[in-house]
């Protein structure tokens, strides 16, 4: 028998490798990241399979500082590890950081715009600008985009994008305070830009839209180019609120085109009488509408919103704001049984209201039960502030960065 010191390295034995799926299945079960860093110093199968995860959800948070040449160099060292095959692992990338991050300069971006270019199998993406083509204009293109969540003031740039990426399903579009209508921004803009852009839009954009999320300056313009959403959130910031008159002008006036489809509607941010004033200026696009929430009503305003409300033969879900405290189920059902007597399919009420005192909110939830004397089956609880629903645009469900 040799020893080991007799053994030649002609001799040396190798163990078989393991099918790769018994490596990818123990992988696969491994949650802990210290794990599955140790697992991948332990042998190249196992690395491999091991940065198919670790690199699936990345994150460059951008400085909260401004950008200098250090920043940029930095950011152009962490993101030379992403190339070639890990390039290809990336899923999910987070470029928007904290709400105190600066948004990414062009100079910035141009560092990194090789790695981006090289992440072909992206299908979430999370940043605070679009502007991200190349010197001559060139937009990023992401094959597998699905989700995408953006904070971006309206410019060629975006369109170009939107434009080039027709995959995304889901869209969170957020302007940024220094926003511009589309009308002001085409008014502006120079013959080719504004030729561009009617070409751009002459045809629907996200052609597999599902779920929209987008602020209420976009609104006018953007919605009705886009495809066939059935999910559909509206917030209205301060940048809004500030010219209330002006955005009315733009919803009243825009060219709008029947939404089928749309079958959720969330509309936040509007006092009872901007809202109806808003939402009569919507509501005959989205005649299959069939759960509305975000409502903001009034003992003052309620009655033209039921007529409006009538309109809508599939609602079965309502969730409103009411500006009068309701102190008793029995005034609960009062108000419902005036939202229920459009339609027998609405089943599902909720009411937000301010206590006596102003202090907390009381939210009231009735669903419909004909073995309930009232006919509804009520039940109350109390919060500090009426929760947003949160739309799935905003938070894609393979988002876990």
């Amino acid at each position: 028998m040799q020893s080991s010191a007799q053994i030649t390295k002609s001799d040396t034995i190798v163990l078989p490798l393991l099918p790769f799926e018994l490596y990818r299945d123990v992988v696969e079960n491994v949650k802990d990241v210290a794990l599955l860093r140790l697992l991948s110093s332990i042998s190249p199968s196992f690395q491999k399979e091991c940065e198919r995860i670790l690199w699936r959800y990345v994150s460059l948070k951008p400085p909260v500082a401004p950008w200098s040449s250090g920043t940029c160099q930095s950011l152009f060292a962490r993101t030379k590890i992403l190339s070639g095959d890990r390039a290809k692992y990336v899923r999910s990338l987070d470029l928007a950081g904290s709400p105190t991050s600066v948004p990414i300069s062009k100079v910035a971006f141009q560092y990194f715009r090789p790695a981006l270019q090289q992440m072909t199998r992206i299908t979430t993406l999370r940043i605070r600008s679009l502007d991200m083509s190349s010197p001559d204009g060139t937009p990023l293109i992401f094959p597998s985009l699905i989700h995408l969540s953006c904070q971006t003031s309206f410019n060629i740039s975006l369109l170009r994008f939107m434009k080039a990426n027709p995959t995304i399903q889901s869209l969170y579009l957020e302007c940024a305070s220094t926003n511009v209508s589309i009308d002001e921004y085409y008014s502006s803009a120079e013959p080719e830009i504004q030729s561009e852009m009617d070409s751009i839009l002459s045809t629907p954009l996200f052609p597999e839209l599902d779920t929209l999320s987008i602020c209420s300056t976009y609104v006018p313009s953007v919605l009705w180019k886009l495809g066939p959403v059935r999910h559909l959130t509206i917030k209205f910031d301060e940048f809004a609120r500030r010219s209330p008159e002006m955005l009315f002008n733009y919803y009243l006036n825009c060219r709008k085109r029947d939404i089928p489809s749309l079958k959720t509607l969330r509309i936040y941010g509007l006092s009872d009488t901007y809202y109806n004033r808003i939402f009569e200026t919507l509501y005959l696009s989205f005649p299959n509408l069939e759960d509305l929430g975000g409502v903001t009503t009034s003992s003052a305003t309620i009655d033209h919103l039921i007529t409006m409300l009538s309109t809508f033969p599939h609602l079965h879900r309502l969730e409103a704001l009411y500006d009068s405290p309701i102190t008793t189920s029995s005034e609960f059902v009062d108000l419902s049984n005036r939202f229920g007597d459009l339609s027998t399919v609405l089943k599902d009420i909720t009411i937000w209201s301010l206590d006596s005192s102003g202090a907390f909110f009381v939210r009231w939830d009735g669903k419909r039960d004909g073995s309930q004397e009232a006919g509804w089956d009520v039940q109350r609880s109390e919060a500090s502030s009426r929760e947003e629903e949160v739309s799935s645009a905003a938070l894609p469900k393979d988002w876990t960065g």
